[in-house]
């Protein structure tokens, strides 16, 4: 990984290289999580490369939350409501129903 940091243009490449190794020693201190903190550590310094600047995959999205999607885009009164007329349709189904076969007997 080391020889892949020092390829990256316009960057202080011992500075990033001691920044990686110093990451890397704080994962030796992790225990039994160690290969996934190694592991996390890639994915960082991976993601400095500029040709994964712009790309959202490996990227953990953390400002998205799906709780708040559901509060900001689905109110539940309004689900209510919804649930409310599929009920109300599938009475006027029935009575329509009931009134056809009324008729035609």
């Amino acid at each position: 990984m080391e020889n892949l940091l020092r390829q990256i243009p316009n960057i202080d490449h011992d500075k990033i290289i001691k920044e990686y190794q110093n990451d890397l020693k704080q994962c030796q201190k992790a225990g039994e999580a160690q290969a996934e903190c190694v592991i996390l550590v890639n994915q960082k310094y991976i993601r400095k490369f500029p040709q994964m600047k712009d790309l959202v995959y490996p990227w953990a999205n953390y400002d998205w939350d799906y709780t708040t999607f559901i509060d900001n885009n689905y109110n539940k009164n309004n689900v209510i409501t919804i649930i409310n007329i599929l009920m109300i349709l599938k009475i006027i189904k029935l009575f329509i129903i009931k009134k056809l076969k009324f008729l035609y007997n």
